[in-house]
């Protein structure tokens, strides 16, 4: 079944793993050129993970404003346009050279030097833009009482926010390291798959919960309709019976005994009353929504009805059966 949350955090599983790719091939580049187009891939998946991830963010947190995802994503595909269109991308307008850092490991990585592209201002616009979204959606999450979620989104946006901004440090060249995106991209994902995780093993538990419940829902009313089958049986069917029986004999009797003939028609007016009653109560019985339809009055005068009538088929089947034997 198509969810999605869960495609929307899954295309930004696979948009991370594609910008560690690309910033794995960055650092090892030596020819400016080459370096160039795997910066720009680079970038460019960065933008689309960011635009994946706000998606995520917004369904995540039932914050969906549709007009502003789309005005926050027209910003980075103007930024993956500049970067594809530019000669050496969004982020410098000149690469001079390339030089070589080592890091505390001893790992050499490449790093540019150049001059910074003016049009950097529009990617800066959008990471502030989709920061200040998200965490003003969690915000929200977090105001409508889902709070342990919001805090768990907050802390994963917090580190991937921070990671982020220490790279836009390094590229404005306040100091030479290796770019921590990758790794605040990574925190990201691996909290809230563990979130991801849990929410599903609870959904799954209240499928199962509601699974049982529906099955002992199913028990009971297989049980309560043969509770009705027997008191139809045991009740009805009998009085029934009984009826047939003196109906049949009453013309013979009559013939030999009007006055006992007479006492049978009474007899049997009493029984087929006290059937109806029990029959009124049985369908009350299969159909409780009626209660709810029907007055107070009705209903206890329909209840008063009934139990009249069980006393009088009951008296009638234990005091009845010799009259009826003698009779016929």
């Amino acid at each position: 079944m198509y969810d999605p949350l869960h495609f929307w955090f899954g295309l930004t599983c696979l948009l991370c793993a594609s910008y560690i790719l690309a910033l794995i091939a960055k650092y090892k580049v030596t020819d400016v050129e080459d370096y160039i187009n795997a910066r720009k891939l680079a970038s460019s998946l960065g933008f689309l993970f960011t635009i994946a991830c706000v998606w995520f963010v917004a369904l995540y947190t039932k914050f969906k404003s549709v007009r502003l995802l789309l005005a926050l994503n027209s910003l980075y595909i103007i930024c993956i346009l500049i970067n594809e269109v530019s000669p050496t991308g969004i982020l410098y307008s000149q690469i001079s050279k390339l030089s070589s850092i080592s890091l505390p490991w001893g790992e050499p990585i490449t790093h540019p030097e150049g001059t910074l592209n003016p049009l950097f201002g529009f990617q800066f616009l959008g990471i502030i833009s989709n920061v200040v979204f998200a965490f003003y959606a969690c915000y929200r999450q977090y105001q409508r009482g889902e709070k342990q979620a919001a805090l768990i989104l907050g802390l994963s946006l917090a580190i991937f926010v921070g990671t982020i901004q220490y790279d836009r440090l390094m590229d404005l060249g306040v100091f030479k390291s290796l770019y921590l995106s990758e790794y605040g991209f990574l925190s990201f994902v691996v909290i809230m798959s563990l979130r991801l995780v849990k929410d599903l093993m609870q959904a799954v538990k209240l499928r199962e919960q509601l699974i049982e419940s529906e099955r002992l829902r199913e028990i009971a009313v297989e049980l309560e309709r043969n509770r009705l089958a027997r008191d139809l049986h045991d009740s009805v069917s009998q009085t029934l019976f009984t009826v047939a029986t003196i109906a049949e004999a009453l013309p013979r009797v009559w013939k030999r005994n009007p006055e006992t003939a007479q006492e049978g028609l009474e007899e049997l007016a009493q029984l087929t009353q006290g059937a109806l009653a029990e029959m009124r109560n049985l369908l009350v019985e299969l159909r409780p929504n009626g209660l709810v339809e029907k007055p107070l009055g009705e209903l206890l005068q329909q209840l008063t009805k009934g139990i009249q009538g069980r006393a009088t088929f009951t008296g009638n089947n234990n005091s009845g059966r010799g009259r009826r034997s003698l009779s016929v």
